[in-house]
């Protein structure tokens, strides 16, 4: 058996939980005290700040919150990015339109999540977007 797979076998043998230990560790992730896991995964409600205090005592309990807790932030970053990725979409939209309440209200909302975390870059928008319409070619004034 290779290093990798021994190593990966007891990971695996250390790092198993139970089902209760598994709900305790998502109710804790969402933010619940360590009695209400608990009693929230079934453990009695009379030991239930013990057993929280047990619980997150061990390692492999605090590893999976840890997990947990960073899987959430890695979902809700991205979904940050894909909402900031939109505005800038419609921010440029309505800059080549010419709407300028549009691209008020997108620059309003990009400012929002930017403080919320959102971190893709914005899109660039060409002097070519900010023509005057008179200046700007029209369908109809194309010569085939």
């Amino acid at each position: 058996m290779s290093t990798l797979a021994v190593h990966h076998s007891v990971v695996l043998c250390e790092g198993l939980l139970t089902p209760r230990q598994r709900l305790f560790c998502a109710r804790i992730a969402a933010g619940a005290s360590g009695a209400e896991a608990a009693r929230q995964a079934g453990y009695s409600a009379n030991a239930a700040t013990q057993q929280a205090s047990r619980l997150l005592n061990q390692a492999k309990v605090r590893q999976e919150v840890d997990r947990i807790v960073a899987d959430q932030q890695r979902l809700q970053q991205a979904a940050l990015d894909r909402m900031l990725s939109k505005v800038e979409t419609v921010y440029s939209h309505a800059i080549r339109q010419r709407q300028c309440a549009a691209a008020l209200k997108a620059i309003e909302m990009e400012a929002v999540l930017r403080q919320s975390g959102a971190r893709s870059l914005p899109q660039a928008v060409s002097p070519a977007d900010l023509q005057d319409e008179a200046e700007a070619p029209r369908d109809d004034d194309i010569q085939p």
